[in-house]
């Protein structure tokens, strides 16, 4: 039996990721955080896959999925580390709680899922194809966009442990992969957005160009790639033999990313505040 983990699995990406691989041949365990997310997860998944409940936060609750998927399995094929948020504000305004949540859930998170779920990783593979770990970053963990600060930090922290992880693996023959999504049809942004309109930024400095920013992650809501394509495109990507260190799954890959690694950075910086309406100083 062919088994994985996907974590963040109650919606959006980490559903699609389910379906995607239990379709083509996996065993999936997915995890969401509450029972009635897990009866809609076993819906999705059939008899080819089943929730389990955790927070990726909390230790004692991963290991207790750990004694549930070793009961099924001595060995998993796959990590995903797909779980996090992102919650839009100007890093001036941005509280400390909110600070750590990202670091919480998005970095320790996924370094918790990999602490105690390695022993099943580090199991003899059954073919010549190394395990994998694949941690889903995103554009954000390259660059940097106005009022997602905390969440770009937590996006460059996650490329930052799995550079290092990466070298450590070698002494078990596991790949990382390092997967960073751009925009996506997903509930992520739908979250951020409520965020953005809450009480606390509504007499702030801020306040207007924030209203744009939202309008501007609507804009990208639609031309985002569907869950759907994007997990097939994860799918394809891990099917590799030695998948590739670090790739970005973008829409429009020429002028969302090729562009901004040629053309200076001050010029993105003036096309960002151009587009939120900053005034010119």
């Amino acid at each position: 039996m062919k088994a994985m983990i996907i974590t963040g699995a109650s919606s959006g990406i980490g559903t699609a990721l389910c379906k995607c691989y239990a379709e083509n041949g996996y065993y999936v365990f997915g995890s969401v955080r509450n029972t009635k997310d897990a009866k809609d997860l076993n819906v999705v998944l059939g008899d080819k896959g089943e929730s389990v409940i955790f927070d990726v936060t909390k230790k004692d609750q991963i290991r207790k999925a750990y004694k549930q998927i070793a009961k099924k399995t001595s060995k998993i094929e796959i990590l995903i580390n797909n779980a996090g948020i992102a919650l839009p504000a100007p890093l001036e305004l941005t509280s400390e709680s909110d600070f750590m949540d990202h670091f919480s859930i998005n970095v320790m998170g996924a370094l918790n899922c990999i602490q105690i779920f390695l022993p099943l990783l580090k199991a003899p593979m059954t073919t010549s194809k190394p395990h994998q770990i694949i941690n889903i970053s995103s554009g954000g963990g390259k660059r940097g966009s106005p009022f997602l600060g905390a969440y770009c930090m937590s996006k460059h922290a996650i490329e930052g442990f799995s550079k290092v992880l990466r070298q450590e693996m070698l002494l078990y023959g596991i790949e990382v992969c390092v997967i960073a999504p751009g925009a996506i049809k997903t509930k992520i942004w739908d979250k951020g957005r409520k965020n953005l309109n809450t009480n606390k930024y509504s007499t702030s400095k801020y306040s207007k160009y924030m209203v744009r920013f939202s309008k501007w992650l609507q804009s990208l809501d639609d031309i985002g790639l569907s869950p759907e394509n994007f997990a097939l495109k994860v799918f394809k990507i891990s099917q590799k033999h030695f998948p590739p260190i670090r790739i970005v799954i973008h829409p429009r890959p020429f002028i969302g990313l090729f562009l901004q690694d040629v053309l200076p950075t001050r010029f993105f910086n003036k096309l960002y505040a151009k587009k939120l309406g900053f005034p010119k100083k």
